[in-house]
């Protein structure tokens, strides 16, 4: 049996809430290990990190290009002011787990197990 919820702004908004309290609460998560467990007894838990962290940025991948790419296109102009993006949302959001996976994969090869 599938439940099926409208498609409305509010669901894009309560799904894209979701996504950064979800990235804020691996980056919160990652912080504890590597202060309270410490990298020996955490490497474990900060691998596991890592490998959601990079899943979840392969899947943000189908719905937005790779922030160099979609960065380097540029805004468009027209009549002499730069439109706005489509998908600015998206590629914020984008842009926010490709610093969130740089950083845990930073703190993993600075700590190794």
């Amino acid at each position: 049996m599938a439940f099926f919820v409208s498609v409305t702004k509010e669901l894009c908004l309560k799904t894209a809430s979701l996504l950064e309290r979800s990235a804020d609460a691996l980056v919160q998560l990652h912080k504890r290990i590597a202060t309270e467990v410490g990298p020996g007894k955490g490497g474990e838990m900060l691998q596991l990190l890592t490998a959601a962290a990079a899943q979840t940025q392969a899947k943000l991948h189908a719905v937005c290009p790779p922030v160099s790419a979609a960065v380097s296109a540029g805004p468009s102009v027209e009549g002499g002011q730069a439109a706005p993006m489509q998908g600015d949302m998206v590629l914020i959001m984008q842009q926010y787990s490709d610093m969130l996976v740089s950083m845990v994969q930073q703190q993993i090869s600075s700590n190794p197990a």
